[in-house]
């Protein structure tokens, strides 16, 4: 157990692991991942005695980190968040068809035999959250993606999921990934149009011109996520002040005395004028978004985003992640960690799935 505790970067109690448990693996879900607070109160509902835990692991540590897990006979499985979504595959025993097709997992599952199994759930719960309603929602966000032409921003691993569930929700409509990295775009929209032929990738500059054209925006990017993250060489940074519709140089620093207040003190001065730039940037351009077009943000914390606000102050129909959140996780919970022991105890069917989203609905 001392093994894995040495390879986080957040503080978990040693004998929360001593027991079953499920975990969130990602760089920082410690500080922002609401993972543990929806799965923990449906693990009491059910009777199912185990515990939720975050861990913060850096990208170094994920292989020896998984290699740990795969020992450990108290893990369960969980779910993986960035960025550590598509740099998981090669290190898992076996990846399911779906997940393989995405390039990307979002759910391990260990199994009695020590052998780490990855699936996706991004994908679907996106699909529910856009087409469903939740409990107590008089109706579903869209009642069909079919014919719609969705604008994707992003080419990561939630990204991917989407991109190929999207594609062929859409059916005779398009897909338009845009990245900063134009490259993985490219890739991704080839493999995306290889399976159903209705994607794209265009480059960033392009993003304002396919904005106006679409009938749904879809941030799948961490901007506009709280938090701090890895910037790379020690240095840390923030990207919950920008929007996904205009590009982000914010400040990188390194950790210093004072802690995180003074932390944040010393990196809004240097990414200030750049925040500015940034918001200004993405209102002008929703202005110019027919008041039709909807916007889909897949972050859930903060519940609204600088993207979000800024289309709903401009007329648009928004979403935020929340409901993905839980229809993403309701179905890794039931459908992949959980179901063997749901199967053992007859519990495996519609009714428990319609209570473990309605817990963690009530809890979110």
């Amino acid at each position: 157990m001392e093994s894995i505790l040495g390879l986080i970067g957040n503080s978990i109690d040693p004998e929360l692991l001593a027991r079953p448990f499920a975990a969130i693996l990602g760089d920082h879900p410690s500080q922002y991942a609401r993972s543990p607070s929806i799965w923990n109160p449906v693990f009491r509902a059910l009777g199912i005695e185990a515990t939720y835990v975050p861990f913060d692991v850096e990208p170094q540590n994920l292989p020896e980190g998984l290699a740990v897990l795969r020992k450990t006979e108290t893990f369960l499985g969980g779910n993986v968040t960035v960025p550590h979504k598509v740099a998981i595959l090669k290190h898992l025993d076996e990846v399911d068809d779906k997940a393989k097709l995405i390039g990307a997992v979002n759910t391990v599952v260990r199994t009695p035999e020590g052998r780490l199994v990855g699936y996706n759930t991004d994908g679907q719960g996106a699909l529910d959250a856009l087409t469903k309603a939740g409990p107590g929602e008089p109706g579903p966000f869209l009642e069909t993606l079919a014919g719609c032409r969705v604008l994707l921003l992003g080419a990561g691993g939630a990204a991917r999921a989407m991109a190929f569930y999207l594609a062929e929700a859409i059916r005779d409509g398009q897909l338009t990934i845009v990245n900063r990295d134009a490259e993985r775009a490219r890739s991704l929209a080839s493999a995306v149009r290889q399976a159903y032929g209705n994607a794209a990738a265009v480059p960033t500059t392009a993003l304002g011109d396919e904005a106006c054209r679409a009938h749904l925006i879809v941030n799948a990017t961490t901007c506009g996520q709280s938090g701090l993250r890895s910037a790379g060489e020690g240095g840390s940074t923030c990207l919950e002040p920008y929007s996904p519709l205009s590009p982000a140089n914010p400040a990188s620093l390194a950790p210093g005395p004072g802690g995180e207040r003074a932390f944040y003190a010393a990196w809004a001065r240097g990414s200030r004028a750049d925040i500015l730039r940034n918001q200004a940037e993405s209102f002008t351009l929703l202005c110019e978004v027919p008041g039709n077009t909807a916007v889909f943000d897949i972050v859930y914390s903060p519940l609204e985003t600088v993207l979000l606000r800024q289309a709903r102050l401009t007329g648009h129909r928004t979403l935020n992640g929340k409901g993905m959140n839980i229809a993403q996780a309701a179905d890794a919970l039931f459908n992949r960690v959980l179901r063997a022991e749901l199967l053992r105890r007859g519990l495996h069917n519609p009714a428990t799935y319609a209570r473990v989203l309605d817990v963690m609905h009530s809890v979110w």
